[in-house]
This record gives structure tokens, sequence and C-alpha cells, in this order.
């Protein structure tokens, strides 16, 4: 190639150079690199890959035991309407018929998770409340001592009696102690 440069005396002088051309070596792995973020995978279907089978996997490991406790619940509901059909034939089928009431008294799983996980978050919000604002303790005192005095009235000398109310109070109860310890 040729090349015109200046001289000492300030003099042009015509030369001839070889060029300098980048290695194919670099052009290679600049196409390469270039290939790869255009039609390479992508790092966020590489990651939803793994949280689907992630999330496969631990449907597997949790169908086991929610399959127990289900037939758990299921053998437990039976042994009651078992144990409550055998009560009513010794009274000599004297019962009184099922109320609306009644309907409080059927707890399901959820029922219960969900009271007793209520008493939990109502804690944690209870002492954030409490905290800043600690002349309110006697206020939420006395609400809790009537809900508890309300459901063991509704439990014992109500004329119809309504055991639900007092289970879940119980359950909301429970995770309000258990609230205390996080």
């Amino acid at each position: 190639m040729a090349s015109a440069e200046t001289d000492g005396a300030a003099n042009l002088v015509m030369t001839y150079r070889s060029p300098h051309l980048p290695h194919p070596e670099h052009d290679a792995h600049v196409l390469a690199d270039h290939l790869r973020g255009a039609y390479g995978p992508k790092p966020q279907a590489a990651w939803q890959d793994f949280w689907a089978r992630l999330m496969q996997e631990m449907d597997m490991v949790w169908q086991e035991p929610a399959t127990l406790i289900v037939r758990f619940w299921q053998q437990a509901q039976s042994l009651n309407k078992t144990m409550t059909h055998s009560a009513s034939r010794q009274d000599g089928g004297a019962r009184i018929a099922a109320s609306p009431a009644s309907a409080w008294s059927a707890l399901s799983l959820v029922d219960m998770l969900v009271w007793f996980g209520g008493g939990v978050i109502g804690r944690l919000a209870l002492n954030l409340l409490l905290s800043a604002m600690p002349a309110l303790w006697s206020l939420a005192v006395a609400i809790l001592t009537g809900i508890t005095a309300y459901a063991l009235y509704r439990a014992t000398l109500a004329p119809r009696k309504d055991f639900g109310i007092a289970y879940r109070v119980f359950l909301m109860i429970g995770g309000l102690m258990i609230g205390g310890h996080f």
C-alpha cells in the first residue's frame, strides 16, 4: 500500500507499507458473539424453563402429603358423622332438625387455616398498632375478651348452642398467641 510521509526536512516521501488487517480469528469471534446474541437462547427463557421444572417437581413433592391430609380429613369427617349418627340413635331419634346456624358448626381444613392464619396476621398487625399507639392496649384486651365471652356464651348458655363460633375464636386466639412469637 502506498503511503506519503514527511521526513525531518519537511519533504514529502512516498513509501510502501504492508496493510494492517485484523486477524481472521478476531473477526470470527466478533461474528460469533453477534450471532449468539441475536439468535441464541435467551437467559430469560432458560430461567423460565428452570422455574417451570422446579414448580413441577414441587407439585410432585407436595402431591403425596396433600393426598394423605385429604384422606385423613375425610376419615375424620366420616368418624364424626358415625358418632353423630350413633348419638342420635341413643336419643331415640329425638334430635332437633338441623338449623341454619349448624352451617357455622361445620369447619373445613381451609376454614381452620384461615382463622388460625388470621390470628397470626392479626397479632403481627396488633403488635405494630400497639407499638405506634400503646394507649390502645386496654381497648384491644377488651375487644378480645368480649369476643371470647360471646363465643363461650354461644357454645354453653345460648338457647341454640353453636360450637362453630367457639371453634373459630379458639383458632383465632391460638393464632394470636403463636403470632406473638414471630
